[in-house]
């Protein structure tokens, strides 16, 4: 009888725990925070999260926490544009975006 090997948990697992933690312990966290946090959920660099790949990947989670920013904060387009260096514009393509797929 063969036994099925068991799948490794990441090595930086319990370090990107805490990480976490440390952000959701933190009480308020601002925008940029937030955004840190999701990428640490995502396992995402928040420098890459931010900065300015145009990697599909990278973009679909990038529209959805300027999405989640707009619904759970109520933040302007102006205000989720400078968190994430971009234009007013780009936040808007984003936002029709990820409402036209959660419409489906």
């Amino acid at each position: 009888m063969q036994h099925k090997p068991r799948s490794r948990p990441d090595a930086n697992d319990h370090v990107i725990a805490y990480r976490v933690h440390q952000l959701r312990t933190l009480g308020h966290l601002t925008p940029t925070d937030y955004v840190r946090l999701r990428s640490l959920e995502l396992r995402i660099p928040s420098k890459v999260m931010l900065g300015p790949t145009q990697r599909r990947s990278v973009t679909a989670h990038r529209h959805r926490i300027m999405w989640e920013l707009r619904e759970q904060r109520r933040m302007s387009l102006h205000a989720i544009a400078r968190v994430f260096s971009r234009d007013h514009t780009t936040v808007a393509y984003a936002l029709n975006k990820i409402e036209m797929e959660n419409a489906q």
